[in-house]
């Protein structure tokens, strides 16, 4: 399977996206926690997509993936420090997640193990960046053809 690279400070990172069924799992775990918040990342704030009208439903037909990496940023800021620290320890996975970094394993690939953590990451905000990133690769695609299915209901909605 490809590996999609990221460079996070001084560190670069090869993630591999997890397979149909785990994806499926994790969005199941995780929608518990996170499904509200991602309401509001796909542009329903406080209503729920069936109260949505016609006009909302074409501004959310609009709407990139661009904005669902900014509304994971906005999410994190809403979750509290245990609920981080399950996500991180449910995304990266060592099997799926490599690093590089020349002052750590001389440039070469090693499996990221939460070992590792506090030598691969200057900070907290970078690991946020990894979790982050590990989210969109799995997920944004599910959204955005979310997304686009609304957009199409929106044109029938016209036509009717």
């Amino acid at each position: 399977m490809a590996r999609s690279e990221i460079q996070i400070g001084e560190s670069t990172f090869f993630v591999q996206k997890f397979s149909v069924m785990d994806q499926l799992r994790i969005f199941g775990d995780l929608q518990k926690t996170l499904v509200p918040s991602l309401a509001k990342v796909i542009g329903f704030s406080d209503e729920k997509p069936k109260d949505a009208t016609s006009a909302q439903l074409a501004e959310l037909a609009q709407k990139s993936a661009a904005n669902f990496a900014q509304g994971l940023q906005d999410l994190s800021q809403q979750l509290s420090g245990q609920e981080l620290v399950k996500l991180a320890d449910m995304l990266i996975k060592p099997e799926l997640v490599t690093v590089q970094r020349d002052d750590f394993n001389n440039g070469t690939d090693k499996k990221l193990s939460k070992t590792d953590f506090d030598l691969v990451f200057d900070d907290m905000s970078e690991l946020i960046e990894l979790v982050i990133f590990i989210l969109q690769l799995n997920f944004s695609s599910f959204f955005t053809k979310f997304l686009a299915r609304l957009g199409s209901v929106q044109e029938l909605v016209k036509k009717a």
